[in-house]
């Protein structure tokens, strides 16, 4: 029998992980770091982790998106099964704002594909075509046109002579219900490092080639030397770059020149979406569902006190 793997305190652990002089009375503040289509990077600050841990669930599982929900197949004679076929599509990303969709309102795709050549042909997402509802005049009322985010995602693969012929209704979803309406790819936190050089724990005589392997030690560049009053001092540079490897650390000694901690009111975001949603929108509505829960909290106290 393997041995299982066991887990112990490193000896080189601070027993103290969180600054406590960080603690802000202020209202939560949020500064965006970096902002693309597909990903954001922003700070949540004088905010409890709770809170933090509340948005990035509600951004993973209660954001609605668009997805296919319901497969008919009226053919198929690929070597691909039913329910396979239906699994991959039903997890191919739309780009549909749910928000644009009326209550209960749902979308219709079709897929008729046979194939004619002597070779395999290959089914990509963009030969899935969205059928418009006339009598809910969606050609008219939904722009851009729904149709895939990304338009290379491989379906199926025919040989000569199968085909595939079905229809695809897409419906809202959360993805606490199923991971295919979740709208982000990943949505993380993590604490803001905090690190901490203790000046007085060189030594006077050799700090300047203590400094330069401070600095060389760290892969993720967080240390650098400047000139301060005339003199090298080591400084924390890039403290969001750390990754608490603990590299700086490790080193004999380097405990009591160095204290790492994480600021426990001040998070790190990363959202990545899927495409169907900005990752700026999905957090802004986390914040709509967030505030809806806590209304329903207090009506429920209203209700029950009263």
């Amino acid at each position: 029998m393997r041995d299982t793997p066991k887990h112990e305190m490193r000896r080189d652990a601070p027993a103290k992980l969180f600054s406590t002089g960080d603690v802000s009375e202020g209202p939560i503040s949020v500064k965006i770091i970096e902002e693309k289509d597909d990903r954001l990077v922003f700070d949540l600050m004088n905010c409890d982790a709770p809170i933090a841990n509340a948005f990035r669930r509600i951004m993973i599982a209660e954001v609605p998106t668009i997805a296919i929900e319901t497969v008919l197949i009226a053919m198929n004679t690929s070597i691909i099964q039913d329910e396979v076929l239906a699994h991959r599509l039903g997890l191919v990303p739309l780009n549909v704002d749910p928000e644009s969709l009326q209550e209960n309102e749902k979308l219709t795709f079709r897929l008729d594909f046979k194939c004619k050549k002597n070779g395999e042909q290959n089914i990509y997402s963009r030969d899935l075509k969205w059928v418009p509802d006339d009598d809910l005049n969606q050609s008219e009322r939904l722009s851009p046109a729904p149709a895939t985010i990304h338009d290379d995602i491989l379906i199926a693969k025919l040989a000569p002579g199968q085909v595939i012929e079905l229809e695809m209704v897409c419906v809202k979803g959360i993805g606490k219900d199923h991971a295919k309406f979740s709208p982000v790819c990943t949505a993380s936190y993590r604490a803001m490092p905090e690190i901490q050089i203790l000046r007085e724990g060189f030594d006077d005589e050799s700090k300047k080639e203590e400094y330069e392997k401070l600095v060389s030690c760290c892969p993720m560049n967080v240390f650098d030397i400047e000139d301060i009053g005339g003199e090298p001092q080591a400084v924390v540079a890039n403290p969001r770059r750390c990754t608490m490897c603990r590299e700086c650390i490790r080193a004999p000694g380097m405990e009591h020149k160095v204290k790492l901690l994480r600021k426990s009111n001040h998070f790190v975001f990363t959202v990545e979406t899927v495409g169907a949603i900005s990752p700026a929108d999905i957090f802004k509505r986390s914040l709509d569902v967030l505030a809806e829960k806590c209304k329903t909290i207090l009506q429920e106290l209203k209700s029950k006190s009263g």
